[in-house]
């Protein structure tokens, strides 16, 4: 059970027995793996690679999950296709986990070759082509697992991750609820359909989403967050500023709760009160986008368009596809919709 698990991660809990323990445990590891180069050729010796890759320094374990991969080639049998395919989705799945996506990528696809019908191996490529930019393949990716696996609520709440992304919200939401038809009260899922609900000015869905999201965990920040802007935009000033003080409460160092504070203040008229905030969250974090995408709102609310534009440029420039996504929607910059320079700052 530990074997395929971070040491970092993994916690030993016995119940009314005793055993050895997690450090005990890695050291009789660290024993067995460091004779893994004198095992033969086959499963023993890629599994002893594999997981010794997991407890190795970072220049160790690529070369070892090199030497894995070539141990794969040499027991993968076309009678036993989910075995041998299990063997390079596994390797992917490290690969993936240390950031080499493009290799991770060729296992994947090396996986379907062998199993072209198992739903997790086009879930895993698809969400590595995510973070490769690769949009329209990973959509393709994920859309072949559901076609194997309808009600694999995983691959449709990522689906709707993805088409957020490319900006077909309604799309989007469809996925989410289907996500959410399979993993019922899933609070991933509920966050996803609260965010693209104000995203779609459903503010009254919305809220109710993130009123049953706060029934479950009551002192989740992001939530409490949404709630708040999603209340501002219907005018409810004071209940806006009360949910978002009780994020900043819970997590006062995060410097885009401060910002959309500051945003909620402004909207409200408030506008001293609001610069106070942005600069809150630029002290905060200066190199983060959020103060100065605050900012951007402070200055349109107050119809200053050159400053409103100076700011959202910075704040582009920190963080291109979110803020370029959120101005598109968003009702503060109403007074700057026309001018070229905030449509050139959209279209990038």
């Amino acid at each position: 059970m530990m074997l395929p698990e971070n040491p970092a991660k993994y916690k030993i809990n016995y119940e009314n027995v005793i055993g050895p323990s997690k450090e005990e445990i890695e050291a009789a590891l660290r024993l067995c793996f460091s004779q893994v180069d004198f095992l033969e050729d086959g499963l023993s010796k890629y599994a002893g690679l594999l997981y010794k890759s997991i407890r190795s320094q970072p220049n160790q374990q690529v070369y070892l999950l090199h030497k894995a991969a070539k141990q794969a080639e040499k027991i993968v049998t076309d009678s036993y296709p989910e075995f041998s395919s299990s063997l390079f989705l596994n390797l992917g799945n490290q690969q993936d986990n240390l950031d080499n996506y493009e290799e991770a990528l060729v296992s994947y696809n090396r996986a379907l070759i062998i199993q072209d019908d198992n739903p997790i191996i086009y879930y895993c490529q698809g969400n590595v082509l995510v973070k490769l930019s690769r949009s329209k393949e990973a959509l393709t990716s994920y859309e072949k697992a559901l076609q194997i696996k309808n009600d694999y609520g995983e691959a449709w709440n990522n689906r709707g991750s993805l088409l957020t992304e490319l900006e077909h919200y309604q799309e989007a939401l469809a996925s989410f609820y289907k996500a959410l038809t399979i993993k019922d009260n899933d609070l991933d899922v509920l966050k996803n359909i609260a965010i693209t609900l104000m995203i779609l000015h459903s503010y009254q869905e919305g809220i109710t989403i993130c009123n049953q999201i706060l029934k479950i965990q009551p002192d989740d920040y992001q939530t409490l967050n949404n709630k708040g802007l999603i209340l501002s935009l219907l005018g409810r000033y004071d209940e806006a500023l009360a949910n978002l003080n009780e994020a900043v409460k819970l997590q006062p160092k995060y410097p885009l709760w401060w910002a959309n504070q500051s945003i909620v203040l402004a909207r409200a008229g408030r506008y001293q009160d609001s610069l106070a905030s942005c600069e809150k969250a630029l002290e905060l974090q200066a190199n983060d986008e959020s103060g100065h995408y605050g900012k951007a709102c402070y200055f349109a609310l107050q119809n200053e368009v050159d400053l409103a534009i100076k700011n959202l440029e910075q704040a582009i420039n920190l963080n291109p596809r979110r803020c370029r996504r959120e101005a598109k929607f968003n009702p503060d910059f109403d007074s700057i919709q026309d001018d070229v320079r905030f449509q050139a700052l959209l279209q990038g």
